[in-house]
């Protein structure tokens, strides 16, 4: 069964698997482009690290992500990304499997699902190997609502929205690995499940001003 682990909890659970027992893999998603929303990739390059020092191997990582802050003009510190004060740089070392306008809902989905044939010909083509016993860790950060989430290519992802044609939640259950549904998970569920646990602080500040 997939269990979708909170990057609360990271911290608080040993990486290294038992000899031939549940594998860990991640999916880590910056659902934005543009200097503005520099907060969103920095997120997710932190992720990375993170995942990787608590011993996930790189390999068992997908990430997607525009990549155009890091070497923007307006970036004052070119090629690195910093998410605290403390300025230690988090772009170093990340390796991103899917950049610009492969950066979208069903390039999302395909790696999700493990379908490899939906993917040829884009970035790395790698998706979750995951099996029914691994842990699949889901992290995204970017705007979203009940069921929705952004993407910063093609269209929003999740049940109809005025803002965009996105499937509705129907389509996005079908054909989806048996293991999900043996789960509980449909994959509109996984969905809601990570834009509840990445809520964007910042956002709830500037809200609240």
């Amino acid at each position: 069964m997939h269990r979708l682990l909170p990057l609360l909890l990271l911290g608080l659970v040993s990486a290294a698997p038992l000899e031939g027992g549940p594998q860990k893999w991640a999916l880590l998603i910056a659902g934005s482009n543009g200097y503005g929303n520099y907060r969103h990739q920095a997120d997710v390059c932190h992720a990375y690290q993170i995942l990787r020092k608590h011993g996930i191997p790189a390999d068992h990582i997908v990430t997607l992500m525009f990549d155009d802050i890091a070497h923007s003009a307006e970036n004052p510190f070119p090629g690195r990304i910093f998410n605290s004060p403390q300025r230690k740089d988090v772009y170093a070392g990340v390796h991103i499997d899917y950049r610009g306008e492969d950066v979208n809902g069903d390039v999302f989905l395909a790696v999700l699902k493990g379908d490899k044939s939906a993917v040829g010909g884009k970035g790395s083509g790698r998706v979750l190997e995951s099996g029914a016993d691994d842990h699949v860790f889901v992290y995204y950060a970017d705007h979203g609502a009940t069921g929705l989430i952004g993407m910063p290519a093609g269209n929003v992802v999740g049940e109809g929205s005025s803002w965009g044609n996105a499937p509705p939640s129907s389509e996005l259950s079908s054909g989806q690995p048996e293991s999900f549904e043996k789960s509980g998970f449909t994959l509109s569920t996984t969905l809601r499940f990570s834009f509840l646990f990445n809520y964007n602080l910042d956002d709830w500040r500037n809200n609240f001003k």
